[in-house]
């Protein structure tokens, strides 16, 4: 009886090291893989999965020009923050929007704004204002999503380019210690629904290149 229980305890001193080891690799990678697309490694400036930065959110479309487009936000089934609707061009319109104040100006020192986002294959624009009300000119920049796929997309700060109901305005810079909210806007001229989810927006820093112009018609 006692050889037995002694065999066994042999095999298990073999064997738990090897489990062991298993074990650690298996923690150390999925660590990596949260640590990789965790918004703590930066200043959060949006929080998707939290009621409140949705409560904080203001919806702006193109019925303020007259347009017919519709969208809200809220929380997916998920949990997290999702901005969907119904793009419109009827009435001169084709947009639709949201933006939200930050709960401490400016940038910081990084040069870098990272979104982790699941849309529908669209392409949106994530705005950056510099006024307390959150509207006249915006500083811009658009990005391509993947439908039903989570990104990670980095936006360089000197990258943004301001623009107003639809002109651009090169002669005016970004001020990142000026940024006082942050918005999504749809305006790809393409009507029909749209879903976009947000997962965190933060700041990094990041080797960044010089990027090029864009531009469309809405505000």
């Amino acid at each position: 009886m006692f050889q037995i229980t002694h065999n066994k305890v042999r095999r298990h001193m073999c064997v738990h090291p090897l489990i062991t080891l298993s074990l650690l690799t298996m923690l150390l990678f999925f660590q990596s893989e949260a640590h990789a697309g965790d918004p703590q490694s930066g200043r959060v400036l949006f929080n998707g999965r939290s009621e409140e930065t949705v409560s904080r959110c203001r919806v702006v479309n193109d019925d303020v020009m007259g347009g017919r487009s519709r969208s809200r936000v809220g929380m997916s089934s998920g949990g997290i923050m999702q901005f969907s609707g119904d793009l419109s061009l009827e009435n001169n319109g084709g947009f639709a929007s949201f933006r939200m104040p930050l709960e401490q100006q400016g940038l910081d020192s990084m040069n870098t704004i990272v979104a982790r986002v699941r849309g529908d294959g669209r392409t949106y624009r994530l705005n950056l204002y510099d006024n307390t009300d959150l509207s006249g000119v915006s500083f811009r920049q658009y990005f391509e999503t993947k439908a039903d796929q989570w990104i990670e997309v980095e936006f360089p700060l000197k990258a943004f380019t301001a623009s107003w109901r639809g002109r651009e305005l090169p002669q005016m810079k970004l001020d990142e210690s000026r940024v006082k909210g942050i918005g999504f806007l749809l305006g790809d001229k393409k009507p029909g629904p749209f879903r976009i989810e947000i997962d965190w927006v933060r700041l990094a820093n990041r080797e960044v290149a010089d990027s090029g112009d864009n531009s469309d018609d809405e505000s």
